[in-house]
């Protein structure tokens, strides 16, 4: 785990962690362990915050099936519509495509629709899909597709909850617990502002992660987490 910490750079300087250590009140001593612990908790919000992703309404994501099933639906049909010499043409290709030594040559250039599969003897083959093959696919692929924008349900759209963010807050609760030996409290005044130390303490470490989101995302985050442990 340190390799991969160490391979981004960190998102809390020794200035950053001096000031926060004379603000709240930690020690000489622990504030290598909270330079480390806020680091690392630093890159596990960035990586946590990249499955963080908006949720589209159930009316574009049926409008953007729909969409490809329409096109498959067209390449169905020039495929089915194919005049017999454009067919034999292609025949004429996949004839010439099984020679072991053609096989080799284009599976490695990966243009033409091979499926591999596992031999008896361990080694392993592929089969080159014919032309009747890819339309017996096209059209499974577009029932699959028609069935899945057919059967969405009604919601509107939105973000999944803020994974990030909340693991962040569960992480910095136990640094704050565990180097201070304080409880991990939050008050806001009428206005929104953070009134404990603690609830400080979040805003201001997690401004390094986020500076242009609003404290009232941290905050809410906070009080979700001290509700679900009562």
């Amino acid at each position: 785990m340190s390799s991969a910490f160490d391979s981004r750079p960190p998102t809390y300087s020794d200035d950053a962690i001096v000031a926060l250590a004379d603000r709240y009140g930690f020690t000489e001593g622990s504030r290598a362990e909270l330079k480390k612990r806020l680091n690392e908790e630093a890159w596990i919000w960035h990586r946590n915050t990249r499955m963080t992703t908006p949720i589209a309404a159930p009316s574009q994501i049926r409008k953007e099936l729909q969409d490809v099933h329409k096109q498959m639906c067209r390449l169905q049909s020039a495929l089915s519509n194919l005049s017999p010499s454009a067919r034999q043409a292609i025949q004429r290709a996949e004839s010439n495509a099984v020679h072991p030594a053609i096989l080799d040559e284009l599976r490695d250039q990966v243009k033409y629709p091979f499926i591999g599969y596992p031999a008896p003897d361990g080694s392993f083959g592929n089969v080159l899909l014919s032309l009747d093959d890819l339309r017996e696919l096209i059209d499974g692929f577009g029932s699959l597709v028609s069935d899945t924008a057919e059967g969405l349900s009604s919601r509107p759209a939105g973000r999944r909850r803020d994974h990030a963010t909340r693991i962040w807050v569960k992480n910095i609760a136990e640094i704050w617990t565990e180097l201070l030996g304080r409880p991990f409290t939050r008050d806001v005044t009428d206005a929104g502002e953070p009134i404990t130390e603690a609830a400080r303490f979040c805003v201001d470490t997690f401004k390094a992660l986020a500076p242009r989101a609003p404290q009232s995302r941290i905050l809410t985050v906070m009080k979700e987490h001290i509700a679900g442990r009562r």
